[in-house]
């Protein structure tokens, strides 16, 4: 009687222990440290729904690694077997934190055979070699992480520092260019880069080369053109110094009177200090029919890992603004040539034809929609920018024969809720599962915009799978990609749907603390998640405090370089002086994951779906309407 009654205490405490665990979000390896005095494994399968005995002995072993019990980690680990890539990889860092190197980098080494795409197991092998004295290997294993997964920033900073060491000058300076990119703030990066000035054999601009636009194209225009809506979109904001030129020449001009004509393919130059116009406001025309303007030095994609610097060339005209000590450039062209550039600026054009309909239409919406009802620029002059804050818009060497007859094919199609232009969201990859706009900080609830599965309903693969209603099925449905329509594919790199990211405490701290006071960190804590598992509300428990983090692009520049989104489990391992030494994301997708899931479309394509039927299942009950002109 008295086993009986302790059996039902225990189970009970177990369900307080994993209930008030996933209440706050912490995570399963948590409840089970705490837990580990029950003999709780037949209660855990009962409770979690696990589809085997297996995913509890795992969970036991990662719990064992994150509290610093290698030997116990190791061996669980080991009792598994060592048919799975995430097994191998929890050895190799068991034993790289134990200071086995040797061991580790066996194993990293059998995980990048089970799994060609672990970036985050070639990184560590660099690591490996780097404390090894091998610097060629180190450098090798660098790169390839970066091949594997471009967002990796960690392997691009210890590519840096090592070519720094090394003094290969010319190509740190590459690396170092690269981390101000993404992270403008890295006091590290920016002293380096201008120290290595002295030390350079080629010039900053041979070595990090300007993608140059050395001549013009030639343009058709659409028919009607008159009739279809003008974009004002936002190119260059608060520039010191613009320079551009034309094939044709340029034709600046204020209202009816001409100031100046440019030169055919002389380079003009705007600067603030030398502006001797009588007006504020000028228009820039490219003298010959259907002829483009090119801009030069324009700085795209800031604080992402792709940053960089290239000449842009557009179709339409240009306004120019002399304002409070700078100058903004606004491109003023007709919506459906905008969208000629946008299709294939936001979906690559090899993609199934049916997928790259879909984004004709929403982006033909996100465009109206901005323009008409949300404005998020309505102060600095313009509709849109030109980047992934609005949709990215690269001008004419962006558009192709296929974007130009794709966008005619759809002309004018817009989706229409109750009557009204749809916002219809959209991102890269929404790894398994849609949010719902109305989950997320600060966004409204749009019925349109409600959560789907993004699985094949129909499928009969071995790996497919339902979505994981419990925590410990989503562990695996995050490390292991199952059969969903956004799956790794020839349109999907394997980072855009699952990945891993290594934060150092140094890094992470050194980030955090830029702007709050929270001394070293502690716990990363997901407090709240929506139906998809995307993080909502985030913890980060300091020395000095915590930090609650709410909004969707917050939580995502958590760390340098930015998460590819907010769909993630985070776990710190190591100790040092008490707190964690690493801080190890395993995500899945890209973007914010509402509305379309690009890739998602892409597999509903492949399968047979028309553009009409993948539109319905992302919005529902959104119609496809058509705006005459």
């Amino acid at each position: 009687m008295i086993k009986k009654w302790f059996g039902y205490l225990t189970g009970m405490i177990l369900v307080l222990l994993v209930f008030s665990s996933f209440l706050y979000s912490r995570t399963l390896n948590e409840a089970l440290i705490e837990s580990q005095k029950f003999n709780y494994r037949k209660s855990l399968n009962i409770l979690m729904k696990l589809p085997e005995a297996t995913d509890v002995d795992r969970h036991l072993a990662w719990a064992y690694l994150k509290t610093g019990n290698f030997k116990k980690a190791e061996e669980a680990f080991l009792s598994l077997g060592q048919n799975e890539y995430e097994i191998l990889f929890a050895l190799g860092l068991s034993y790289f934190l134990e200071g086995n190197y040797e061991s580790s980098l066996n194993y990293f080494k059998k995980c990048n055979e089970q799994n060609k795409n672990c970036a985050a197991a070639e990184y560590f092998c660099g690591e490996i070699k780097n404390l090894q004295g091998l610097p060629d290997e180190a450098t090798g294993y660098y790169r390839r992480a970066l091949k594997h997964d471009y967002n990796l920033v960690e392997a691009r900073l210890s590519l840096a520092r090592l070519l720094d060491s090394l003094k290969v000058y010319d190509d740190a300076y590459r690396e170092w260019t690269a981390v101000t990119n993404y992270d403008a703030q890295s006091g590290e990066a920016a002293k380096r880069k201008e120290e290595l000035l002295a030390f350079i054999s080629k010039k900053p601009e041979e070595i990090v080369p300007v993608k140059r636009v050395l001549k013009g194209s030639e343009i058709i225009s659409i028919s009607q053109a008159e009739k279809i809506p003008i974009m004002r979109i936002g190119i260059l904001k608060n520039s010191r110094e613009i320079k551009l030129w034309s094939e044709g020449g340029i034709s600046i001009s204020s209202g009816e009177a001409v100031l100046l004509e440019v030169k055919p393919e002389e380079i003009y130059t705007l600067n603030v200090s030398s502006w001797n116009f009588n007006s504020d406001k000028l228009i820039l025309k490219p003298k010959l029919k259907d002829s483009t303007i090119i801009v030069r030095d324009i700085m795209y994609s800031g604080s992402y890992t792709w940053a960089g610097i290239s000449d842009r060339e557009y179709r339409g005209i240009f306004e120019a603004v002399h304002s409070s000590g700078s100058i903004s450039l606004v491109n003023i062209v007709n919506l459906e040539e905008y969208l000629y550039s946008v299709l294939t600026s936001e979906m690559m054009t090899w993609w199934p034809e049916e997928a790259l309909k879909v984004q004709a239409v929403i982006a033909r919406n996100a465009a109206l929609y901005k323009k008409d009802f949300a404005k998020p620029h309505r102060r600095d002059g313009f509709d849109l920018c030109d980047s992934q804050h609005c949709q990215v818009y690269r001008g004419v060497k962006q558009e192709t024969n296929l974007s130009r007859k794709l966008i005619n094919l759809t002309k004018g199609e817009v989706l229409e809720y109750n009557g009204k232009i749809v916002n219809a969201l959209y991102s890269s990859n929404c790894s398994g599962h849609t949010q719902s706009s109305g989950e997320l900080k600060g966004w409204h609830d749009e019925p349109y915009l409600q959560g789907v599965e993004d699985i094949y309903v129909s499928s009969t693969s071995a790996k497919s799978a339902a979505f994981p209603d419990a925590l410990v099925k989503y562990d695996r449905w995050i490390k292991y990609p199952p059969d969903i329509l956004c799956a790794p594919s020839k349109y999907t790199f394997y980072a855009e749907s699952r990945w891993i990211r290594i934060i150092t405490q140094q890094e992470l701290s050194l980030r955090l603390n830029r702007n709050h006071d929270i001394g070293g960190i502690r716990k990363i804590i997901p407090v709240k998640r929506s139906a998809s598992w995307h993080i909502n509300q985030l913890m980060i428990e300091g020395t000095k405090g915590r930090l609650q983090i709410e909004k969707e692009n917050y939580i995502r520049n958590l760390v340098p370089g930015s998460l590819r989104t907010t769909n993630f489990i985070v776990e710190g391992y190591g100790r040092k002086n008490g707190l964690p030494e690493y801080f190890i994301f395993w995500g899945g997708g890209w973007g914010h994951g509402v509305g379309l899931c690009q890739s998602g479309a892409a597999g509903m394509a492949v399968k047979g779906y028309s553009y009409r039927d993948i539109l319905r299942k992302y919005y529902k009950g959104a119609e496809i309407k058509n705006i005459e002109y």
